[in-house]
């Protein structure tokens, strides 16, 4: 009965998070989990990429503030807000998203956003 066993996900020192999402979309669950590892452990890495072709900083702005993302996390980079720009697109274009993947030790995995 370990309470590692009811979480999402289990993060390490040096964990890389690549949330992708449509900027409609409302991903709060996800990332408060999230911020509350990174608090706890700061060598973690969360980057956040926009996969909307149009959207525009004053989107990803607003969109932060609705997921209650602290503007210190921003300005520390902690957490980091990017546009997509296609780079990605291979990637995710056969997934749904939100998409969560995990980087460790050079190896990448898909984590299960229904478990947030």
């Amino acid at each position: 009965y370990s309470p590692y066993n009811y979480q999402p996900i289990q993060l390490e020192k040096n964990d890389k998070l690549m949330l992708f999402v449509k900027i409609n979309e409302n991903v709060k669950p996800i990332v408060s989990y999230l911020m509350t590892e990174i608090e706890r452990n700061p060598s973690i890495q969360f980057n956040v990429y926009f996969l909307d072709k149009k959207t525009t900083k004053n989107n990803i702005v607003k969109w932060a503030q609705k997921q209650n993302i602290p503007s210190s996390m921003v300005n520390d980079r902690r957490i980091t807000l990017n546009f997509d720009h296609g780079h990605y697109d291979e990637t995710v274009k056969t997934k749904k998203t939100p998409l969560l993947i995990l980087v460790r030790d050079g190896q990448s995995r898909i984590v299960d956003t229904g478990r947030f």
